[in-house]
């Protein structure tokens, strides 16, 4: 079966019997010499050799339920294994090291965005990553199309629990029958930090993007907030054109600056998480500023 680099990230799929994310709450697992998420793909059964396990299960401090998922970049003999999770089979080769997929879950559904809560941090320049694709199996060329994608590679931290959401990306007005969730504590395996880590727990889709739509993004930047209305934190999804400096600014609606951070975009997929406690109920403007334009959107606080 041919596989595919996380370099390119667009993932050969083959079928397989889920009819939702398997397991998306990580509350099942299955136990042995190491543990492993039931549904999930992990590094483990090659890093256990060296006693070294970048999946495991995370009880103390569950968001819901009473586990989640634990996914860190350790060290093992001499190189530095991500720690990565995958709805089908995970497959390494260790010299150069790199990481392939296959498999996913039945998915028939034009899915808006991947929800779902996490904490994550990154050691030095390291970053995690969040990604999905749908596929559609092509009669014709007896192949995958690729109907939708998001490659979230992550910035800054969240140090405790916080909601996400990822939005999708269509390339086809197609539905899609197939699907696939990534995640890794480190965005380029190759290029892993040891300590970087990434919690997640109770994945979701939601939304519907209607038949016939197509999203292609735009090579400027975009800019969108998850969740909105909220009331404690927001999400500022940035799709960046290339790397640089980004400033995130709330104001009010006279324009008046309540409140500014500086982050460090990728080029691509960037989510910013920014505070909005103690904001009074009502609209705001949040704003990213970079050397070469703007963007910006209404925020609503309840």
């Amino acid at each position: 079966m041919k596989k595919y680099s996380t370099t390119f990230f667009l993932l050969f799929l083959t079928f397989a019997a889920f009819a939702q994310i398997p397991n998306p709450g990580f509350e099942t697992w299955t136990s042995g010499s190491y543990d492993s998420p039931t549904g999930w793909g992990n590094l483990n059964s090659t890093t256990s050799t060296f006693s070294v396990y970048t999946c495991e299960k995370g009880t103390t401090g569950a968001p819901s339920g009473s586990a989640f998922i634990k996914l860190t970049s350790k060290t093992a003999l001499a190189l530095v294994a991500p720690g990565v999770a995958v709805t089908g089979e995970l497959n390494v080769v260790l010299t150069p090291l790199s990481v392939d997929f296959s498999g996913g879950f039945a998915h028939s559904t034009r899915s808006a965005s991947l929800t779902g809560k996490w904490q994550h941090m990154g050691s030095g320049t390291d970053h995690g990553r969040v990604g999905v694709i749908f596929t559609k199996w092509n009669t014709v060329t007896s192949t995958r199309d690729t109907v939708a994608m998001a490659d979230s590679t992550l910035t800054g931290m969240a140090m405790s629990w916080s909601d996400f959401t990822i939005p999708l990306t269509y390339m086809s007005g197609a539905n899609p029958d197939t699907g696939i969730v990534v995640l890794m504590s480190s965005a380029d395996p190759a290029a892993a930090v040891n300590g970087s880590y990434l919690y997640a727990d109770d994945l979701a889709f939601i939304g519907t993007v209607p038949t016939g739509v197509v999203t292609l993004k735009a090579v400027h930047s975009t800019l969108k907030l998850f969740p909105n209305p909220t009331n404690s934190q927001v999400t500022v999804y940035y799709h960046s054109a290339s790397a640089r400096q980004v400033e995130v600014v709330v104001s009010d609606l006279s324009g008046k600056q309540l409140r500014s951070q500086i982050f460090r975009a990728l080029s691509g997929e960037n989510n910013f998480v920014m505070n909005t406690k103690g904001l009074v109920k009502g609209m705001y403007m949040i704003q990213v500023n970079d050397a070469e334009s703007n963007v910006q959107q209404k925020l609503f606080v309840d």
